[in-house]
């Protein structure tokens, strides 16, 4: 039984580990002078900065899961982890198939200095205790970014909050322009 039981619990582990170092910070509070952004009919943040075919496609997708509850590990919408949101959206609007795993994540694409973020590219934190990429985002313009917040879901967050600044760890370019 222990023989079964132990791989199990250590891929689980190993997974969890990718993703939920990060907790957000429960003060967050949505900007009301973005000039990118305007909440729609529906109540969901809109952005107007995504111009080519793949940044329309992605963003359509983030905004489909813009409320989605984060369940670690998930994939769907029914739950989602931050990997499991960013491996979604990039698979359905690009084609694209990405890790299950923020630290595998980092590892991927270009990297961009803070200066150069463009709508798509992967935000990356990390936790403060333990060292190492634990959290990923997708940046939408107007220093904002789609993620799975394990304390709300799916949510919109500003990279100047000091919870998010503090942890930044840097940028990675996986799309095509």
């Amino acid at each position: 039984m222990i023989k079964h039981f132990y791989p199990g619990l250590m891929a689980l582990v190993m997974l969890q580990a990718s993703c939920a170092g990060i907790r957000s910070n429960p003060q967050y509070t949505e900007s009301k002078t973005s000039t990118n952004h305007h909440k729609g009919k529906s109540g969901a943040v809109r952005y107007a900065g995504a111009n080519s075919l793949t940044e329309r496609r992605l963003f359509r997708q983030i905004e489909a899961y813009l409320g989605v509850r984060y369940r670690w590990g998930g994939t769907s919408a029914s739950g989602m982890d931050c990997s499991g949101f960013v491996r979604v959206v990039y698979k359905n609007a690009a084609n694209l198939v990405l890790p299950h795993s923020s630290r595998k994540m980092y590892g991927r694409g270009q990297h961009i200095s803070v200066s150069n973020l463009q709508f798509g590219d992967l935000v990356f934190f990390e936790n403060i205790e333990s060292k190492g990429v634990s959290h990923v985002g997708i940046y939408i313009g107007d220093e904002k970014f789609a993620h799975a917040s394990t304390s709300r879901g799916v949510v919109i967050s500003s990279l100047g909050e000091k919870y998010y600044r503090v942890r930044y760890a840097g940028a990675r370019r996986v799309h095509n322009q």
